[in-house]
């Protein structure tokens, strides 16, 4: 008896009432027909380069639960794979054009291991030349989707991990298959006696995970550039988050060079650390200011903070802010949300100092309707009468939540 088919809409209402973060349940609602795929390649494809929030909102669930946590962290464990997240990335180099792919391919076979590397054993005497022959770059005609204008949320450290990770794994199918090739690199990388033991067996290797981004190779750079290539070429993102320019240098140094903004131009979400260069901010501010509602900013020093309120200031519809303000006083950047006061519905300050002049910019802003805080410090001038905080009154506050530990 042949079933019914689902109209296309009842599956999407479906699939959207799976949780995002429940891969294995969505990997297996792309068995069922195409339909049924389509629509679970959606949802699974739209935070895979943002790994790192999910895992976070995962593990803010759980200290919700019960304490059968035993079982919970083994169903987690198949529930949410984010430890294969890595194996997107061969998927996403596929969609790079011919020479593209040629200059990778090409580049492999110059790759290495720093003869500095920690922890590797053997230690290395010399630069360890790895050529990386099979790139494992799935050929696009046979790809059923165009899987990145799906991703919705970029993450530049979950990016950079990702590249860090599918490299290693790379690195060590590599280490693992003993060669001609391979031994003859040793010979010339290893010390004599070394050598001598590793050929009789009387070792066996032991290759640390290698941070690349580190000290990054033309190999490692030119990935990432090829990555964000297929980014800005296919992806039309809404969240983007830059928290560690130590790690996101290279991708930043490409988006300061993009030249169009359809990659940004559905951007609503924005997080990003102080310390990030001033002309990407600026770039950023000037293609889409009137599309960002919601920012999120790390503060790591007590220094100037003008290009993150010139940034602030720059936004037209700025509707939720969230500061980490690591026992920073953060009084200016909360006065210059008096710009705001009709948009903004939602604030969160974690780990920030303010006084009193932040509190009278608060009492302004009477559109709010969540307020969080989080180990929030308050410094207060002695010749000053501290009633000012009686005239905290938000008509519309529907959630307030504070933490003092």
């Amino acid at each position: 008896m042949n079933l019914p088919k689902l109209p296309s809409k009842c599956v999407e209402c479906i699939i959207k009432h799976i949780d995002e973060n429940d891969i294995k349940t969505l990997h297996s609602t792309t068995l069922v027909n195409r339909d049924w795929c389509k629509f679970s390649v959606i949802r699974l494809w739209k935070t895979p380069l943002s790994f790192s929030n999910l895992i976070s909102n995962l593990n803010s669930n759980s200290k919700l639960e019960s304490k059968s946590n035993s079982i919970n962290s083994t169903t987690n464990l198949t529930k949410y794979p984010f430890n294969n997240f890595y194996k997107i990335i061969p998927i996403l180099l596929s969609f790079l054009d011919v020479n593209f792919q040629k200059d990778l391919n090409n580049l492999s076979k110059q790759f290495y291991i720093p003869k500095n590397t920690l922890n590797f054993y053997p230690k290395l005497q010399y630069d360890l030349k790895i050529p990386i022959d099979d790139l494992k770059i799935p050929t696009h005609t046979i790809l059923s989707f165009d899987y990145p204008k799906y991703i919705k949320h970029v993450n530049f450290v979950d990016l950079v991990v990702l590249a860090n990770k599918w490299l290693n794994n790379l690195l060590s199918e590599t280490l693992s298959s003993s060669s001609i090739f391979l031994n003859f690199y040793l010979y010339k990388s290893l010390g004599r006696w070394d050598y001598i033991r590793y050929m009789t067996n009387s070792i066996n290797f032991h290759c640390p995970f290698i941070h690349f981004d580190k000290n990054p190779q033309i190999f490692f750079k030119f990935i990432l550039e090829s990555l964000f290539k297929v980014l800005f070429n296919y992806s039309q993102i809404n969240s983007l988050s830059i928290m560690d320019v130590s790690v996101t240098h290279h991708p930043c140094n490409q988006l300061n060079r993009l030249d169009h903004n359809h990659f940004l131009s559905n951007l609503t979400s924005f997080s990003f650390c102080q310390t990030i260069d001033s002309g990407l901010l600026k770039k950023i501010s000037g293609l889409i200011h009137d599309t960002i509602t919601t920012i999120s900013i790390s503060i790591v020093s007590d220094e100037s903070f003008v290009d993150v309120i010139d940034f602030i200031n720059s936004l037209h519809s700025l509707q939720s802010i969230s500061i980490l303000g690591n026992n920073t006083n953060v009084t200016s950047i909360i006065q210059s949300l008096q710009n705001h006061t009709s948009t903004l519905i939602k604030l969160k300050l974690n780990l920030c100092i303010i006084d009193d002049d932040a509190i009278e910019s608060l009492s302004e802003c009477d559109h709010l309707q969540e307020l969080i805080f989080h180990q929030l410090h308050f410094t207060f001038d002695d010749e000053i009468d501290n009633i000012s905080m009686n005239y905290l009154y938000f008509p519309q506050l529907k959630k307030l939540n504070y933490w003092e530990y």
